[in-house]
């Protein structure tokens, strides 16, 4: 019988890092911030800690807050130095806020059928990889937005029990759509 995650996790990575991560780092539940380190500038990371933590997507009313902490496995002590003093002050800085939010919402919303995300569930966790008219696309009705977060409860529903997901921002926000 399958194990089920008490505390399902989420995590958005822009598609641009997403394929840099790819190409250097097996993707899994957890990454070794030094592989992430590895594979992205620390404005890149600074930029994806605030996609995961600092941003409230416009015009949706929508908090996905995750914690990149639960995303980051074995941090040396200098490592979360590093996190803790540049990566985290960064990505509460406006200017870095502003930036992902720009590339996230450059792109008009084209009616091609494609989602302009891919959700991938993991063993313990969900990634969410979007692309860059993610923002425009969930602006622009609240069909779109719930049928995100409907892609996203499907694997959450997969890793983690029905009580555990309903304990969710995300569903939360669901029951608000709906």
């Amino acid at each position: 019988m399958k194990t089920l995650v008490e505390r399902p996790q989420y995590f958005f990575i822009p598609r641009w890092q997403f394929k840099q991560l790819s190409k250097n780092v097996i993707l899994k539940d957890r990454i070794l911030y030094k592989e992430l380190r590895s594979a992205l500038s620390i404005i890149d990371l600074a930029e994806l800690v605030a996609l995961n933590g600092q941003i409230e997507f416009k015009n949706t009313d929508l908090d996905f807050s995750g914690n990149m902490r639960d995303f980051i496995t074995q941090p040396t002590e200098v490592e979360e130095v590093e996190f803790d003093n540049t990566i985290m002050p960064m990505s509460q800085m406006t200017t870095t806020i502003s930036n992902i939010i720009a590339r996230l919402s450059n792109e008009p919303v084209l009616d091609t059928g494609i989602k302009p995300y891919t959700v991938i569930t993991m063993t313990t966790s969900v990634i969410i990889v979007v692309d860059d008219t993610f923002l425009n696309y969930l602006s622009v009705s609240d069909k779109n937005s719930l049928t995100f977060i409907e892609d996203v409860l499907k694997a959450l529903y997969k890793i983690s029990s029905i009580f555990f997901v309903a304990n969710t921002a995300i569903f939360k926000k669901y029951l608000d759509l709906l």
